[in-house]
């Protein structure tokens, strides 16, 4: 049954540019949200033992492809300060190359969906890479230097994004990211007496389905505090 629910998302990959899934319609463009939702439900069809290896093996690449081309001169990073970047989309021109819609620096994106290093460290993660990989801490001080959220509304999507990296970063940051993203949420819920008392108030335009209102907003505020109530 899982097999059939999810064979769009396993079919959605493949030959000839075995990158990632596009968001609208199969074509050369690879967006990075909807992959990583993609991933994250192949490596629950892989802990379920349902076969999606094709379509895993080609995320590697789509994850491979995109950062080699965002961040060209990865091979020189300096291990310790480099901060790496993640775009939005890629647009695979060929089995070897393509291209990453990125704004020219990243100054500071917290809220610019061509930016998602907390999307790119996620993924990361997910496709095997492991928290003391040169590759990841990179994409991690990323996260912290530009997608810190400053206030409510902010990209929820990239919030949830960063809340599943805390238990893969040091202590301190992990601190940070922590205190920063409850509080937020804390003070942004909704008190009063109608039907919206509990609830977050919408961000439209923030990420994909933010159309979907409050219904979205709240379901994404919930998964970021239950993902923070192992700590102390």
């Amino acid at each position: 049954l899982a097999r059939e629910n999810l064979r769009p998302t396993i079919g959605g990959i493949g030959p000839p540019a075995p990158f990632g899934w596009c968001a609208d319609a199969p074509g050369p463009r690879s967006d990075t949200e909807a992959t990583l939702w993609s991933i994250l439900a192949m490596r629950s069809l892989l802990s379920a033992g349902v076969a999606c290896e094709v379509g895993y093996v080609g995320a590697k690449s789509w994850f491979e492809a995109t950062w080699t081309t965002s961040n060209p001169t990865w091979s020189h990073f300096d291990v310790i300060t480099a901060v790496g970047r993640f775009p939005g989309s890629f647009i695979a021109n060929g089995p070897d190359g393509g291209a990453c819609d990125l704004p020219p620096a990243a100054s500071d994106p917290t809220d610019d969906l061509l930016e998602l290093p907390s999307v790119g460290a996620l993924a990361a993660l997910q496709l095997g890479r492991h928290s003391d990989d040169p590759l990841f801490q990179s994409l991690a001080r990323g996260v912290v230097a530009h997608e810190i959220p400053k206030a409510y509304p902010c990209n929820l999507f990239k919030a949830y994004c960063t809340s599943q990296l805390v238990d893969h970063l040091d202590p301190a940051t992990a601190k940070i990211l922590r205190t920063t993203l409850q509080d937020l949420l804390i003070h942004a819920q909704r008190v009063d007496p109608e039907c919206f008392d509990g609830s977050w108030d919408p961000t439209p335009n923030r990420f994909a389905a933010s159309e979907a209102g409050r219904l979205i907003s709240t379901e994404y505020a919930c998964l970021i505090l239950r993902s923070f109530q192992h700590f102390p």
